[in-house]
């Protein structure tokens, strides 16, 4: 495992990578979206499924201070592993840490070819991203905004994101 999610970032910067062929890389934004970071070639990154696990992982631990990108982080980084069906255990830390120190390879080649099989199957054209607007939260509230008024709205304690509402 690498020591920092920066020795992460660079190391996998040093290969050439492309989707398709016999690959299966996974797209993940360098800065997360809600941490400001943009929907651009230059923030984002393919990761093979461990890499990309260690990067949510690592992101996680080095924000703790940060609850949200604490929790976000860490689940991401399950959710990558074992898929939503299965649920968190209370020490998904720990656990992610174990596997991440010592991997299964075989369970990671059979992630893999099973994301291969469900990518081949959807073959769905590219679906562009608005990059015009963003949600915003105040923690009570979500809104779609243009892309131009966002400094209006942070000034007024909105924050990128949405809440959930029960």
């Amino acid at each position: 495992m690498h020591k920092t999610y920066k020795d992460l970032i660079k190391e996998v910067r040093k290969e050439i990578r492309f989707k398709g062929y016999d690959n299966y890389y996974e797209l993940h934004h360098v800065i997360p979206l809600n941490d400001g970071g943009k929907d651009e070639e230059k923030n984002l990154i393919l990761f093979k499924i461990l890499e990309h696990c260690e990067a949510h992982f690592l992101y996680a631990i080095e924000h703790k201070s940060d609850n949200h990108a604490y929790h976000a982080n860490l689940n991401s980084a399950w959710i990558i592993l074992y898929g939503k069906r299965k649920k968190p255990p209370v020490d998904k830390e720990e656990r992610l840490r174990a596997f991440l120190e010592n991997p299964d390879y075989d369970f990671i080649k059979k992630l893999e070819a099973h994301r291969k099989k469900i990518a081949e199957k959807k073959k769905l054209p590219f679906k562009k991203r608005d990059t015009l607007h963003t949600w915003i939260t105040n923690g009570s509230e979500n809104k779609k905004v243009s892309n131009s008024e966002l400094d209006n709205y942070f000034k007024n304690g909105w924050r990128k994101g949405y809440t959930k509402r029960h």
